[in-house]
């Protein structure tokens, strides 16, 4: 039987300590190593691996600026879903979008109903002339995201602080739409303001 994550269940006993330390190197820290791999995180601590494969100290994965193009194909042929690609090898789905591999990556995958929704560029504009560009199918729910999600860090800490002023420009083509955000994040940029975006844009927007 196939979980509802879409993985298929393990054997007993399958997760030895050198497949948990192959696991682990997929993931910058120990809370997204639990959240995407519970199985071999839980057999991790149980049997007291976990200072050895996953020290929280510092990363055990391979970094993006190291995965070759046909290293990410091979590893995104193994997802069904770019959500399973993004969970469960963050570093090589990463790389593919830095280096604009990856809807070729992605090609074999299935579209979900999110995916084929219409795109907004959104800006949200910051004291001290602060700024961040995004990209998504529903915008409220992305800025909610932004307040609880630890992933852009600076964002999450300027929305806490104070309520931006949001411009927001759309429905549009996912393409167009990526296209606009690259062209407003280069605005931004040439205007002087202090950008808080990590990438440089031009993604489609999370599609789960």
């Amino acid at each position: 039987m196939i979980h509802k994550s879409g993985r298929m269940p393990r054997p007993a006993k399958y997760w030895t300590k050198e497949r948990c330390a192959e696991a682990a190197a997929n993931f910058a820290t120990r809370p997204i190593f639990k959240k995407c791999l519970g199985g071999a995180y839980e057999a991790a601590r149980v049997k007291g691996w976990l200072d050895d494969i996953a020290p929280p100290s510092r990363l055990r994965r391979k970094r993006r600026a190291t995965w070759t193009k046909t290293e990410c194909l091979d590893e995104a042929i193994k997802y069904s879903q770019r959500k399973h690609f993004y969970e469960r090898c963050r570093v090589a789905y990463d790389a593919a979008r830095y280096n604009g591999w990856l809807t070729e990556c992605c090609a074999h995958m299935e579209a979900t109903t999110a995916r084929r929704l219409p795109r907004y560029v959104y800006v949200l504009k910051f004291s001290g002339k602060r700024a961040y560009v995004g990209l998504s199918y529903n915008v409220a729910r992305r800025i909610s995201q932004h307040k609880s999600c630890g992933r852009a860090l600076l964002v999450q800490k300027a929305l806490t602080r104070e309520t931006p002023e949001v411009a927001i420009h759309g429905p549009l083509e996912v393409k167009e739409a990526a296209r606009l955000e690259v062209a407003i994040l280069r605005e931004y940029r040439c205007g002087g303001w202090a950008l808080l975006n990590k990438n440089r844009g031009g993604a489609t927007g999370a599609a789960y």
